[in-house]
């Protein structure tokens, strides 16, 4: 993110993200912007690995106080096809990995950075299942 709009932002918003949100000038973002498909070069503004649901929150203010757009990304599988990230925060969400499962409702719950094969284990613990693809490492958000 250029230094212009990491000055016009309110500096709230940056706090909350205090050692999260990573500008190209950072030394980690280059390996931050990988995704699972490393032919496809991702460039973004800038990336923030949420590690929780306040730091979602918290990018998408940014963003919006910014001007820029937030691509979030679970596992990378569809990374190609986001196009250009310029003026983009890539918000990666693939350390949000609460399951929820309610047996009586027959209802799974997930966060954004789970697994089909993490689904699948947790449905299937309480004689459940889920509609699941063939690959057990894609994201169920994806």
């Amino acid at each position: 993110m250029s230094a212009h709009r990491a000055r016009t932002a309110n500096p709230r918003s940056l706090a909350s993200l205090d050692g999260k949100l990573l500008s190209a000038e950072h030394p980690q973002f280059e390996h931050a912007c990988r995704a699972w498909n490393l032919a496809a070069k991702q460039q973004p503004a800038a990336v923030v690995a949420a590690a929780s649901v306040d730091d979602v929150v918290a990018v998408v203010a940014l963003a919006r106080e910014l001007g820029l757009r937030v691509a979030p990304q679970g596992t990378g599988h569809g990374a190609a096809p986001m196009g250009s990230l310029e003026d983009t925060i890539l918000l990666k969400t693939d350390r949000l990995r609460a399951i929820q499962v309610d047996p009586n409702a027959r209802v799974v719950r997930t966060e954004a950075g789970v697994t089909w094969a993490e689904a699948v284990e947790a449905a299937g613990d309480h004689g459940l299942a889920v509609l699941a693809g063939s690959s057990p490492d894609v994201g169920v958000v994806g």
